[in-house]
């Protein structure tokens, strides 16, 4: 017998016993149904959770303020803090006010530390700020400085990976580089956009000394808020868009002390790999250096999504388990009984010259039939359900699921083959259990 008679016999079969087929493919719907949702659901959980990591994680690190470090210069090791498990680099920085970088400020004049009373020297030239620039609603109109530690980098490994995430740039600088010494400066494409740059100007000022000075509100006696410090690199205006930088300063200079010292910083920033890891470092931290630190209401809110995620998996699996055992048990025990009672018929056939592998292609393609006719349908109740339900979701997590076919294309693939091993399960055990212990005498029985 041929493979295409086999087929038609199997489907001959299925027609003949219709109520044995009906209770097969009610509990492979029901095992179908049941995969595809759980699949589906865990997949839409991680997806969108994934996604909103993609393009916050630069707000993954916990915040360590100097408080916390002057009583502890004797065990404070940024050895020991970058070898903790979890963390991903380190950043040192102080926000600095106009007033801090001058030495003497002089009393008969009056001073607004705005960018419209400042100007930019570089090669011998003033450069003034625009009176309204389409950047001033992200720069602001008050200038702002942060120092940084020349020997810890001023863009962390996470504001890269959000960068690229969002915008699909792999470098945060336009043009240059991160500090390499002191007295440097590292300014924003938007600030010296505001100044009247062009990006070849830009590209060719990079390495020149460049010098700000604010004059007073008459536009005279000009004081430097610093003076031929070398200018290493420009970031990207893209650069902002990443969530950390959404409200932090265009000027960053280099420390111009040579020797390290903590107290000279308003905090470290500590950057974990993930969101999930931001508590374990929090309380390895505490516990190895004494230190406590803080993370945002970001990281809050990230840890209490994955904790809820991790639930929500839990009981979806175990839940499918449970009932997928049973409903499989039962479809087991069904076709055995089931088949137990054709041995006459499945010893006609083996009378016939069919081979036991014959015969067992016949009864898989019976459950395969079945199988696929199952799975459709419970693919068109599990997408109906999966999409009216998803409201449920963002009502419980607090954000957006967007329903996406792929995923549920992905689950049917999943449950698929889950369903193809229960069949070639069920078809190995009635092999074992009874094909092969049938005898074509059973022909000639009355």
């Amino acid at each position: 017998m041929s493979i295409k008679e086999c087929i038609k016999l199997a489907a001959y079969n299925i027609i003949r016993k219709k109520t044995v087929s009906f209770q097969i493919a009610i509990s492979f719907l029901i095992v179908s149904f049941i995969g595809i949702c759980s699949v589906s659901y865990i997949l839409f959980l991680n997806s969108e959770i994934s996604s909103l990591y993609e393009k916050e994680i630069s707000r993954c690190y916990i915040s360590i303020p100097k408080e916390e470090l002057s009583d502890k210069k004797g065990i404070f090791s940024e050895e020991k803090l970058e070898s903790i498990e979890g963390v991903v680099d380190i950043n040192l920085l102080s926000s600095l006010s106009p007033e801090e970088l001058i030495d003497n400020i002089p009393k008969r004049n009056e001073y607004a530390f705005l960018f419209r009373f400042t100007k930019l020297i570089t090669n011998g030239r003033e450069y003034s700020a625009n009176k309204s620039s389409i950047n001033d609603r992200i720069i602001g109109d008050y200038i702002s400085i942060d120092k940084y530690s020349k020997d810890y980098p001023t863009v962390s490994e996470n504001e890269i990976k959000e960068l690229f995430n969002v915008t699909k740039i792999k470098k945060p600088f336009l043009f240059g580089k991160e500090f390499d010494g002191n007295n440097q400066v590292i300014l924003s494409e938007l600030l010296l956009d505001k100044y009247g740059f062009s990006k070849e100007d830009m590209e060719k000022i990079i390495g020149s000394k460049i010098s700000m000075a604010i004059y007073d509100v008459e536009g005279n006696n000009p004081i430097y808020l610093f003076k031929d410090y070398h200018l290493v690199g420009v970031f990207t205006s893209e650069f902002f868009n990443v969530k950390s930088r959404s409200d932090s300063s265009h000027i960053l200079i280099s420390s111009n002390t040579k020797s390290f010292n903590v107290s000279d910083y308003d905090k470290i920033i500590v950057n974990v790999k993930e969101f999930s890891n931001v508590k374990n470092v929090y309380d390895k931290i505490q516990s190895t250096l004494g230190i406590e630190g803080e993370y945002s209401s970001t990281c809050e809110f990230y840890m209490y999504l994955n904790n809820i995620n991790l639930v929500l998996k839990s009981i979806f699996t175990l839940a499918s388990f449970i009932i997928c055992f049973a409903i499989i048990m039962n479809v087991v025990i069904l076709t055995y009984f089931n088949v137990n009672k054709k041995r006459n018929y499945l010893g006609m056939l083996k009378a016939m010259g069919l081979s036991p592998g014959r015969i067992t292609f016949i009864l898989f393609s019976e459950l395969a039939f079945i199988g696929v006719v199952s799975i459709v349908y419970a693919s068109l109740f599990a997408a109906i359900l999966i999409k009216a339900s998803l409201g449920v979701f963002e009502k419980m997590l607090y954000i957006e699921v967007v329903f996406h076919l792929d995923i549920i294309f992905r689950s049917i693939m999943s449950t698929g083959m889950l369903l193809l091993f229960v069949v070639l399960f069920i078809m190995l055990f009635i092999y074992i259990k009874v094909i092969s212990k049938t005898s074509n005498t059973l022909l000639n029985r009355s």
